[in-house]
Protein backbone atom coordinates (compact mmCIF):
# COMPACT_ATOMS: atom_id res chain seq x y z
CA UNK A 1 0.00 0.00 0.00
CA UNK A 2 1.87 3.03 -1.29
CA UNK A 3 1.53 6.10 1.83
CA UNK A 4 1.96 9.93 1.74
CA UNK A 5 2.78 11.89 4.14
CA UNK A 6 0.81 14.30 5.63
CA UNK A 7 1.78 17.69 4.03
CA UNK A 8 1.15 16.48 0.75
CA UNK A 9 -2.50 15.55 1.93
CA UNK A 10 -2.00 19.31 2.77
CA UNK A 11 -0.40 20.70 0.05
CA UNK A 12 -3.45 19.22 -2.22
CA UNK A 13 -5.87 20.75 -0.32
CA UNK A 14 -4.22 24.21 -0.05
CA UNK A 15 -2.44 24.61 -3.13
CA UNK A 16 -3.99 27.33 -4.05
CA UNK A 17 -2.34 29.16 -1.56
CA UNK A 18 0.97 28.30 -2.38
CA UNK A 19 2.06 31.03 -5.48
CA UNK A 20 1.04 33.65 -2.57
CA UNK A 21 3.06 32.14 0.09
CA UNK A 22 6.20 32.04 -2.46
CA UNK A 23 5.36 35.50 -3.23
CA UNK A 24 5.54 37.08 0.08
CA UNK A 25 8.56 34.80 1.83
CA UNK A 26 10.49 35.93 -1.65
CA UNK A 27 9.44 39.80 -0.32
CA UNK A 28 10.45 38.80 3.53
CA UNK A 29 13.36 37.77 2.02
CA UNK A 30 14.63 40.84 0.27
CA UNK A 31 14.56 40.26 -3.31
CA UNK A 32 11.50 42.01 -3.87
CA UNK A 33 11.15 45.09 -3.46
CA UNK A 34 7.82 46.26 -1.95
CA UNK A 35 5.97 48.98 -3.91
CA UNK A 36 7.02 52.65 -3.45
CA UNK A 37 4.74 54.71 -2.46
CA UNK A 38 4.20 58.04 -4.86
CA UNK A 39 4.40 61.55 -3.38
CA UNK A 40 2.16 63.67 -5.24
CA UNK A 41 1.65 67.48 -5.30
CA UNK A 42 -2.43 68.16 -5.21
CA UNK A 43 -4.25 71.59 -5.33
CA UNK A 44 -5.79 72.93 -2.32
CA UNK A 45 -9.08 74.88 -2.20
CA UNK A 46 -7.84 78.34 -0.05
CA UNK A 47 -10.39 79.97 0.00
CA UNK A 48 -8.93 83.52 -0.72
CA UNK A 49 -8.10 85.86 -3.60
CA UNK A 50 -5.14 87.45 -1.90
CA UNK A 51 -1.02 86.60 -3.28
CA UNK A 52 0.02 84.24 -0.27
CA UNK A 53 3.76 84.99 0.44
CA UNK A 54 4.65 82.54 3.06
CA UNK A 55 4.04 79.11 5.12
CA UNK A 56 4.49 77.53 8.11
CA UNK A 57 3.59 73.61 9.21
CA UNK A 58 4.12 72.67 12.87
CA UNK A 59 2.29 69.45 12.15
CA UNK A 60 0.27 67.83 9.38
CA UNK A 61 -2.69 68.97 10.73
CA UNK A 62 -1.76 72.48 11.94
CA UNK A 63 -0.26 75.22 9.29
CA UNK A 64 -0.50 78.73 8.58
CA UNK A 65 -0.17 80.94 5.49
CA UNK A 66 -0.19 84.89 5.27
CA UNK A 67 -0.27 86.82 2.39
CA UNK A 68 -1.62 90.37 0.89
CA UNK A 69 -3.99 93.11 2.51
CA UNK A 70 -3.10 90.78 6.31
CA UNK A 71 -4.86 87.56 4.71
CA UNK A 72 -3.80 84.70 7.35
CA UNK A 73 -5.14 81.42 6.71
CA UNK A 74 -4.88 78.23 8.77
CA UNK A 75 -5.01 74.38 7.84
CA UNK A 76 -6.84 72.02 10.29
CA UNK A 77 -5.68 68.74 8.52
CA UNK A 78 -8.80 69.29 5.86
CA UNK A 79 -8.92 72.07 5.06
CA UNK A 80 -8.04 75.73 5.16
CA UNK A 81 -9.62 78.77 6.63
CA UNK A 82 -9.83 82.34 7.08
CA UNK A 83 -8.06 84.07 10.42
CA UNK A 84 -8.79 87.80 12.03
CA UNK A 85 -5.64 89.37 11.79
CA UNK A 86 -6.68 92.58 12.69
CA UNK A 87 -4.41 94.64 10.08
CA UNK A 88 -4.14 95.37 6.42
CA UNK A 89 -0.76 95.06 6.34
CA UNK A 90 1.08 92.81 3.86
CA UNK A 91 2.72 89.95 5.44
CA UNK A 92 5.52 88.37 4.21
CA UNK A 93 6.83 85.64 6.67
CA UNK A 94 5.35 83.33 9.31
CA UNK A 95 6.99 80.69 11.92
CA UNK A 96 4.82 78.13 14.21
CA UNK A 97 6.74 76.04 17.12
CA UNK A 98 3.18 74.73 17.83
CA UNK A 99 -0.51 75.22 17.09
CA UNK A 100 -0.42 77.66 20.04
CA UNK A 101 2.71 79.70 18.72
CA UNK A 102 3.56 81.68 15.59
CA UNK A 103 4.99 84.72 14.65
CA UNK A 104 4.42 86.72 11.42
CA UNK A 105 5.90 89.71 9.66
CA UNK A 106 5.46 91.91 7.60
CA UNK A 107 5.34 95.50 5.73
CA UNK A 108 6.57 98.43 8.36
CA UNK A 109 7.51 96.27 10.84
CA UNK A 110 4.44 94.60 11.35
CA UNK A 111 4.60 91.75 14.22
CA UNK A 112 1.63 89.11 15.20
CA UNK A 113 1.50 86.89 17.46
CA UNK A 114 -0.55 83.44 17.25
CA UNK A 115 -1.54 82.08 20.85
CA UNK A 116 -3.52 79.15 19.91
CA UNK A 117 -6.69 80.71 19.30
CA UNK A 118 -6.05 84.54 18.47
CA UNK A 119 -3.85 86.87 16.47
CA UNK A 120 -2.73 90.26 18.70
CA UNK A 121 -0.07 92.53 17.51
CA UNK A 122 3.50 92.61 18.69
CA UNK A 123 5.35 96.18 19.34
CA UNK A 124 8.65 95.00 16.93
CA UNK A 125 10.31 98.47 17.76
CA UNK A 126 10.99 99.09 14.18
CA UNK A 127 9.11 101.06 11.32
CA UNK A 128 11.63 98.45 8.61
CA UNK A 129 9.40 96.08 6.71
CA UNK A 130 10.43 92.39 7.94
CA UNK A 131 10.78 89.96 5.12
CA UNK A 132 11.19 86.65 7.45
CA UNK A 133 11.10 84.97 10.56
CA UNK A 134 12.11 82.32 12.31
CA UNK A 135 10.92 80.99 15.69
CA UNK A 136 13.03 78.02 17.67
CA UNK A 137 11.05 77.91 20.48
CA UNK A 138 8.35 80.09 22.09
CA UNK A 139 11.02 82.19 24.38
CA UNK A 140 13.47 82.90 20.85
CA UNK A 141 12.98 83.58 18.00
CA UNK A 142 14.70 86.08 15.06
CA UNK A 143 13.37 88.68 12.35
CA UNK A 144 15.16 89.98 9.82
CA UNK A 145 14.42 92.87 7.02
CA UNK A 146 15.29 96.09 5.09
CA UNK A 147 18.12 98.33 6.57
CA UNK A 148 19.62 95.56 7.89
CA UNK A 149 16.90 95.49 10.39
CA UNK A 150 17.33 92.43 12.96
CA UNK A 151 15.29 91.60 15.94
CA UNK A 152 14.95 89.13 18.68
CA UNK A 153 11.99 87.85 20.69
CA UNK A 154 13.03 86.52 24.42
CA UNK A 155 9.52 85.16 25.03
CA UNK A 156 8.34 88.55 26.56
CA UNK A 157 9.26 91.58 24.05
CA UNK A 158 11.27 92.11 20.94
CA UNK A 159 14.33 94.38 20.90
CA UNK A 160 16.82 95.29 17.94
CA UNK A 161 19.95 93.30 17.60
CA UNK A 162 23.86 95.16 16.62
CA UNK A 163 23.24 96.55 13.75
CA UNK A 164 25.27 94.46 11.07
CA UNK A 165 26.37 95.23 7.10
CA UNK A 166 24.21 98.09 5.27
CA UNK A 167 21.45 95.11 3.08
CA UNK A 168 18.48 94.06 2.57
CA UNK A 169 18.16 90.63 4.89
CA UNK A 170 15.00 88.31 3.01
CA UNK A 171 15.22 85.32 5.16
CA UNK A 172 16.27 83.39 8.35
CA UNK A 173 16.40 80.49 10.22
CA UNK A 174 17.27 79.24 13.43
CA UNK A 175 17.68 75.96 14.74
CA UNK A 176 18.16 76.45 18.19
CA UNK A 177 18.64 79.85 20.06
CA UNK A 178 22.07 79.58 19.57
CA UNK A 179 22.61 78.85 15.62
CA UNK A 180 20.60 81.15 13.14
CA UNK A 181 21.74 81.91 9.13
CA UNK A 182 20.10 84.86 7.78
CA UNK A 183 20.44 85.30 4.26
CA UNK A 184 19.97 88.34 1.79
CA UNK A 185 20.94 90.51 -1.01
CA UNK A 186 24.62 90.70 -2.86
CA UNK A 187 25.45 86.86 -1.19
CA UNK A 188 24.87 88.07 2.30
CA UNK A 189 25.24 85.64 5.02
CA UNK A 190 25.58 85.89 8.53
CA UNK A 191 25.81 83.66 11.40
CA UNK A 192 24.34 83.90 14.99
CA UNK A 193 26.40 81.81 17.92
CA UNK A 194 24.34 82.31 20.44
CA UNK A 195 25.44 85.71 21.52
CA UNK A 196 27.07 87.56 18.49
CA UNK A 197 26.27 87.81 14.60
CA UNK A 198 29.05 87.41 11.62
CA UNK A 199 29.69 87.24 8.54
CA UNK A 200 29.93 84.30 5.87
CA UNK A 201 31.34 83.79 2.44
CA UNK A 202 28.55 82.58 0.37
CA UNK A 203 30.80 82.22 -2.67
CA UNK A 204 28.38 84.58 -4.98
CA UNK A 205 26.79 87.58 -5.29
CA UNK A 206 23.50 86.91 -5.89
CA UNK A 207 20.46 87.41 -4.01
CA UNK A 208 19.97 85.06 -1.54
CA UNK A 209 16.25 84.54 -0.58
CA UNK A 210 15.67 81.93 1.69
CA UNK A 211 17.50 79.19 3.75
CA UNK A 212 16.25 76.20 6.19
CA UNK A 213 18.56 75.09 8.39
CA UNK A 214 18.16 71.32 10.25
CA UNK A 215 20.90 71.86 12.70
CA UNK A 216 24.13 73.05 12.94
CA UNK A 217 25.55 71.18 9.92
CA UNK A 218 23.15 70.94 7.83
CA UNK A 219 21.50 74.18 5.97
CA UNK A 220 20.08 74.92 2.35
CA UNK A 221 19.51 78.45 1.10
CA UNK A 222 18.51 79.71 -2.27
CA UNK A 223 18.21 82.27 -4.65
CA UNK A 224 18.60 84.25 -8.10
CA UNK A 225 19.30 82.25 -10.63
CA UNK A 226 18.61 78.82 -9.13
CA UNK A 227 21.10 79.41 -6.72
CA UNK A 228 21.45 76.45 -4.08
CA UNK A 229 24.30 76.87 -1.58
CA UNK A 230 24.61 74.15 1.24
CA UNK A 231 26.11 74.48 4.76
CA UNK A 232 27.90 71.09 6.40
CA UNK A 233 29.03 72.81 9.40
CA UNK A 234 32.16 74.56 8.55
CA UNK A 235 31.52 75.96 4.49
CA UNK A 236 29.10 77.00 2.60
CA UNK A 237 29.17 75.11 -1.11
CA UNK A 238 27.18 75.65 -3.85
CA UNK A 239 24.66 72.98 -5.28
CA UNK A 240 23.86 71.96 -9.02
CA UNK A 241 20.13 72.97 -9.37
CA UNK A 242 18.78 71.63 -12.20
CA UNK A 243 17.27 75.20 -13.46
CA UNK A 244 18.41 78.71 -14.00
CA UNK A 245 14.81 80.39 -12.55
CA UNK A 246 15.01 82.34 -9.24
CA UNK A 247 14.11 80.81 -5.98
CA UNK A 248 12.22 81.84 -3.52
CA UNK A 249 11.47 79.80 -0.74
CA UNK A 250 13.09 75.91 0.86
CA UNK A 251 12.29 74.04 3.28
CA UNK A 252 13.98 71.01 4.67
CA UNK A 253 12.42 67.68 6.79
CA UNK A 254 15.03 65.77 6.88
CA UNK A 255 18.59 66.22 5.43
CA UNK A 256 17.96 64.03 2.47
CA UNK A 257 14.22 65.96 2.19
CA UNK A 258 13.76 69.47 1.04
CA UNK A 259 11.70 71.41 -1.22
CA UNK A 260 12.73 74.89 -2.98
CA UNK A 261 9.86 76.49 -4.65
CA UNK A 262 10.19 79.89 -7.31
CA UNK A 263 9.62 81.83 -10.25
CA UNK A 264 8.06 80.11 -13.30
CA UNK A 265 6.54 77.35 -11.10
CA UNK A 266 9.56 76.18 -9.78
CA UNK A 267 9.57 73.24 -7.73
CA UNK A 268 12.70 70.83 -7.45
CA UNK A 269 13.31 68.27 -4.63
CA UNK A 270 16.66 67.29 -2.82
CA UNK A 271 16.76 63.14 -2.03
CA UNK A 272 19.85 63.82 0.40
CA UNK A 273 22.53 63.79 -2.88
CA UNK A 274 20.88 66.14 -5.69
CA UNK A 275 17.91 68.11 -6.53
CA UNK A 276 15.49 66.92 -9.11
CA UNK A 277 12.68 68.74 -11.00
CA UNK A 278 9.17 68.39 -9.34
CA UNK A 279 5.65 69.06 -9.93
CA UNK A 280 3.72 71.52 -8.51
CA UNK A 281 2.72 74.92 -9.86
CA UNK A 282 3.61 77.59 -6.97
CA UNK A 283 5.97 80.14 -6.46
CA UNK A 284 6.92 81.92 -3.08
CA UNK A 285 7.54 79.77 -0.09
CA UNK A 286 6.77 76.08 1.37
CA UNK A 287 6.99 74.13 4.38
CA UNK A 288 7.85 70.59 4.81
CA UNK A 289 7.16 68.89 8.29
CA UNK A 290 7.53 65.31 7.27
CA UNK A 291 8.40 63.22 3.88
CA UNK A 292 4.78 62.68 3.49
CA UNK A 293 3.62 66.30 3.97
CA UNK A 294 4.95 69.64 2.66
CA UNK A 295 2.02 73.13 1.82
CA UNK A 296 3.58 75.32 -1.25
CA UNK A 297 1.89 78.37 -1.66
CA UNK A 298 2.15 81.37 -4.05
CA UNK A 299 0.53 83.92 -6.88
CA UNK A 300 -2.91 84.11 -7.52
CA UNK A 301 -3.41 82.39 -4.25
CA UNK A 302 -2.39 79.00 -5.17
CA UNK A 303 -1.82 76.14 -2.39
CA UNK A 304 -0.21 73.08 -2.86
CA UNK A 305 0.06 69.94 -0.71
CA UNK A 306 2.72 66.89 -1.27
CA UNK A 307 1.29 63.89 0.33
CA UNK A 308 1.18 59.84 0.09
CA UNK A 309 -1.19 58.86 -2.76
CA UNK A 310 -4.02 57.92 -1.20
CA UNK A 311 -4.61 55.13 -3.75
CA UNK A 312 -1.70 53.20 -3.16
CA UNK A 313 -1.45 53.68 0.79
CA UNK A 314 -3.95 50.97 1.77
CA UNK A 315 -2.50 48.24 -1.19
CA UNK A 316 0.90 47.29 0.54
CA UNK A 317 -0.37 46.59 4.25
CA UNK A 318 -4.14 44.87 3.81
CA UNK A 319 -2.29 42.40 1.23
CA UNK A 320 0.50 41.39 3.42
CA UNK A 321 -1.44 41.42 6.66
CA UNK A 322 -4.50 38.99 5.22
CA UNK A 323 -1.73 36.87 3.29
CA UNK A 324 0.45 36.30 6.73
CA UNK A 325 -3.13 36.04 8.56
CA UNK A 326 -4.90 33.37 6.03
CA UNK A 327 -1.09 31.39 5.46
CA UNK A 328 -0.72 29.83 8.15
CA UNK A 329 -4.23 28.40 8.78
CA UNK A 330 -4.01 25.08 6.99
CA UNK A 331 -0.19 24.34 7.72
CA UNK A 332 -0.77 24.31 11.86
CA UNK A 333 -4.07 22.30 11.24
CA UNK A 334 -2.32 19.68 8.94
CA UNK A 335 0.94 19.35 11.63
CA UNK A 336 -2.00 19.23 14.36
CA UNK A 337 -3.35 15.89 12.73
CA UNK A 338 -0.43 14.11 12.28
CA UNK A 339 1.49 14.52 15.65
CA UNK A 340 -1.53 13.32 16.91
CA UNK A 341 -2.31 10.57 15.18
CA UNK A 342 -2.03 8.08 18.16
CA UNK A 343 -5.05 9.47 19.51
CA UNK A 344 -7.88 8.54 17.66
CA UNK A 345 -10.18 11.56 18.80
CA UNK A 346 -8.46 14.10 17.57
CA UNK A 347 -7.39 12.79 14.83
CA UNK A 348 -11.00 12.50 13.51
CA UNK A 349 -11.65 15.60 14.95
CA UNK A 350 -9.12 17.45 12.84
CA UNK A 351 -9.28 15.96 9.44
CA UNK A 352 -13.60 16.52 9.52
CA UNK A 353 -13.06 20.04 10.22
CA UNK A 354 -10.51 20.51 7.93
CA UNK A 355 -12.16 18.80 4.51
CA UNK A 356 -15.69 20.28 5.63
CA UNK A 357 -14.08 23.89 5.39
CA UNK A 358 -12.33 23.51 2.54
CA UNK A 359 -13.58 20.60 -0.20
CA UNK A 360 -16.83 18.84 0.06
CA UNK A 361 -15.07 15.89 -1.69
CA UNK A 362 -12.51 14.42 0.98
CA UNK A 363 -15.70 15.19 3.18
CA UNK A 364 -17.44 12.19 2.14
CA UNK A 365 -14.28 10.29 1.97
CA UNK A 366 -13.52 11.38 5.41
CA UNK A 367 -17.12 9.64 6.37
CA UNK A 368 -16.33 6.54 4.65
CA UNK A 369 -12.79 5.97 5.84
CA UNK A 370 -13.66 6.89 9.45
CA UNK A 371 -17.24 4.41 9.09
CA UNK A 372 -15.73 0.92 9.41
CA UNK A 373 -13.06 1.60 11.69
CA UNK A 374 -16.20 2.08 14.57
CA UNK A 375 -16.33 -1.55 14.80
CA UNK A 376 -12.69 -2.73 14.86
CA UNK A 377 -11.44 -2.38 18.80
CA UNK A 378 -9.86 0.74 19.53
CA UNK A 379 -6.21 0.31 19.52
CA UNK A 380 -6.05 -0.72 16.17
CA UNK A 381 -8.40 2.16 14.88
CA UNK A 382 -6.17 5.28 14.35
CA UNK A 383 -3.12 3.33 12.03
CA UNK A 384 -6.10 1.85 9.69
CA UNK A 385 -7.82 5.37 9.70
CA UNK A 386 -4.83 6.88 8.58
CA UNK A 387 -3.63 4.62 6.37
CA UNK A 388 -6.52 4.16 4.50
CA UNK A 389 -7.09 8.17 4.39
CA UNK A 390 -3.29 8.22 3.18
CA UNK A 391 -4.46 5.89 0.17
CA UNK A 392 -7.85 7.24 -0.66
CA UNK A 393 -7.00 11.00 -0.63
CA UNK A 394 -4.18 10.40 -3.45
CA UNK A 395 -5.86 8.39 -5.44
CA UNK A 396 -8.75 11.15 -5.29
CA UNK A 397 -7.25 14.31 -6.44
CA UNK A 398 -5.37 12.10 -9.43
Amino acid sequence: MKSFPLSYISFKKHKRYFPLILILATISLGQLPLPALAATWTADTSGTTAQLNGVSCASSSFCKAVGSSGTILSWDGSAWSADTSGTTSILFSVSCVSNSFCKAVGQNGTILSWDGSTWSADTSNTSNSLNGVSCASNSFCKAVGQASKIVSWNGSAWSADTSVPSVTLNGVSCASDSFCKVVGNVGTILSWNGSAWSTASAGTTDYVKNVSCLSSSFCKAVGQNGRVLSWDGSAWSADTSGTTNSLNGVSCASSSLCKAVGFSNTVISWDGSAWSADSASTTNSVSCVSGSLCKAVGTSSKIFSLGIATTETPTPTPTATAATTETPTPTPTATAAATETPTPTPTATAAATETSTHTPTPTATATATSTPPATPPPPPAPGADFAQTQKLTPTKCN
